[in-house]
């Protein structure tokens, strides 16, 4: 998959990406065709419209072409490829993501629009999965801790009880950690 890029910028993004389209002359015409009342000289009316006509498929994909002409850093066009800027914009909002149970695919709304794809990653194998549970592992180190004898020792004994039950819990989840760390790699930045 590619990475699509948002660009932050100041005030409204329909308003500023608007005002950055409206003195090209595809883009009026374009909106010529879809409005026959398309009036550029008045603002209201025209910036309703365009609002209107992003709803539109194929204006999304004009506007998607039009897009790399306005970027630049500090005056210098950026070394964007348009194709590749438009295979992204095509799957950022023409995938629909993954159904729902009691949804059909076709009633998804796109990933761009917030749905979420699901991912198929190799599932964990039985010996990765960790033997005990979060639960079990608690009252274990209850047992320990409320255990005859274990208030009377001093800090450094407690401490070197509790870091061997660690150690043997961290050796324990070792390979579901590596399956983590191999399979949602966004769990580790």
């Amino acid at each position: 998959m590619s990475k699509f890029v948002k660009i932050a910028a100041p005030g409204s993004s329909p308003t500023l990406l608007f005002n950055m389209l409206k003195g090209v002359p595809m883009f009026n015409e374009a909106m010529k065709a879809m409005f026959k009342d398309y009036n550029p000289l008045n603002p209201i009316d025209a910036f309703n419209k365009f609002l209107e006509a992003l709803q539109n498929p194929d204006f999304q994909d004009l506007i998607a072409t039009l897009a790399p002409n306005f970027i630049s850093h500090r005056g210098q066009k950026l070394n964007i490829n348009e194709k590749d800027m438009f295979k992204n914009y095509d799957y950022y909002y023409k995938t629909k993501g993954t159904p729902l149970p009691g949804m059909s695919a076709e009633s998804m709304p796109t990933i761009g629009a917030g749905a979420y794809q699901s991912t198929t990653g190799q599932l964990p194998k039985a010996n990765t999965l960790p033997v005990k549970s979060f639960e079990s592992i608690m009252n274990e180190i209850k047992e320990i801790t409320s255990g005859v004898g274990f208030q009377t020792l001093d800090k450094a004994a407690k401490r070197k009880i509790l870091q061997q039950k660690v150690n043997e819990y961290s050796t324990q989840l070792a390979p579901f950690r590596e399956y983590l760390k191999n399979n949602f790699p966004v769990l580790y930045h």
